[in-house]
């Protein structure tokens, strides 16, 4: 496909010292931004940056005190089938600031706060992420000495002396066991892969549902279930009193598996592990032939999970594709040898379950991801076929692939 004209700008971040963001909507537009604008001939992006401040809201900016933030890439605001890219600035301190030139509006905006719907692309999903302080985190999973990261192998660290931040294991969270979620043709119970305890920037629901419990369910073989209809069957009864927990979301593999993510309270993490439903099925009837698993199935035991803070070059960042790296958006990618095998700090970060950051997909990246996603390895009970799994907290983004 050809790529789309882009339009180079310098923009610059202005804040309070309570942490708002200066943003500036142009006469004749709906969209609000950072102070700045395309260079002038000869310009480098520093000068424009501080140019663009005074011009558009007084700022008088030294350019010897900007720090830059980085350059990022993302649709035009004000024009149409175009892409920006912005090599985006700080500067300390709080100059005095008006509207002026072609500025209608100042408006100053909490990143920390509900984002309004009226920002450019460029402000929200590139630059934003990065002022929140987005970071990286490890999945560390307990063993018996130690932590490793993977569950159930010999520990490589010592246990951390912070609370754990959620487990594995087929036990799941203190959900009422009528919304255990189950699978639609089945009927069978998902098995529990994981539950979090979320650090605050990756609690995309809020705060009041500050963790997350992921499951998966039945396989692309499922066939829906017979004898629903049989008043004898106490599996049919146990199936006639489930309903979906309030904060579900389902997600479906291209071959038809079934995944599931809930979105807990505090209350219902802090009550956790907690077993599945009791198995209500008679002996020989509805047997699972779909190659997915399920919580009556698969016994899985209980391992803690620590959350520790992943030193990622991409952290805030949209994940990308190491294979389909273009050198847009501010990517870092993982340096490699000549016969293509990792180096550095991305041999360190490769084949750990981890939230945000690089991703290390073991085939390819759907569309959609946000910084805000979840990648899992192959976790006891699950079945990717030996692969990872990446999902995405903010949108309904979700893919795995086998090894």
């Amino acid at each position: 496909m050809p790529s789309l004209p882009v339009i180079r700008v310098s923009a610059v971040v202005l804040r309070r010292p309570t942490g708002e963001v200066l943003t500036v909507r142009k006469r004749g537009t709906d969209r609000f931004m950072l102070p700045g604008g395309k260079p002038e001939p000869g310009e480098t992006p520093a000068q424009t940056a501080v140019r663009e401040a005074f011009e558009e809201v007084g700022a008088v900016l030294d350019e010897s005190r900007l720090r830059e933030l980085g350059t990022f890439r993302a649709a035009a605001a004000n024009e149409d089938g175009q892409e920006v890219e912005g090599t985006v600035f700080e500067h300390p301190g709080v100059p005095h600031v008006a509207p002026g030139g072609e500025i209608a509006e100042l408006r100053w905006l909490d990143p920390a706060a509900d984002l309004p719907d009226d920002l450019a692309p460029l402000l929200q999903e590139r630059v934003l992420p990065v002022l929140a302080g987005t970071r990286a985190w490890d999945l560390w999973f307990e063993t018996v000495d130690g932590v490793d990261r993977y569950p159930g192998r010999p520990a490589t660290r010592p246990r951390p002396t912070h609370e754990p931040a959620g487990w594995v294991g087929s036990a799941g969270p203190a959900i009422d066991p009528a919304t255990w979620p189950r699978g639609t043709l089945t009927g069978l119970p998902m098995f529990h892969a994981v539950t979090l305890l979320l650090p605050p920037e990756f609690q995309r629901r809020g705060p009041e549902l500050p963790a997350v419990a992921f499951f998966q369910g039945e396989g692309q073989f499922a066939h829906a279930r017979r004898g629903e209809d049989d008043p004898t069957d106490p599996f049919v009864a146990d199936l006639r009193r489930s309903r979906e927990h309030p904060h579900l979301g389902r997600r479906v593999d291209i071959i038809d598996g079934q995944f599931a993510l809930v979105w807990l309270t505090r209350a219902e993490y802090d009550a956790g592990p907690t077993a599945p439903p009791p198995d209500t099925r008679r002996p020989g009837e509805h047997v699972a032939d779909d190659e997915g698993p399920n919580a009556w199935d698969e016994q899985q035991p209980t391992a803690w999970v620590w959350l520790t803070e992943r030193p990622d070059p991409n952290a805030g960042h949209v994940p990308v594709d190491p294979m389909d790296w273009d050198g847009t958006d501010g990517f870092v990618p993982p340096p490699r040898t000549e016969d293509w095998k990792l180096v550095g700090w991305a041999e360190d970060l490769h084949l750990r379950s981890h939230l945000g950051g690089t991703s290390f997909p073991v085939q390819t990246l759907v569309e959609g991801f946000t910084p805000y996603y979840l990648e899992l390895e192959e976790l006891p009970g699950m079945n990717f076929g030996g692969g990872n799994a990446q999902i995405d907290l903010e949108s309904e983004a979700f893919d795995w692939a086998c090894g």
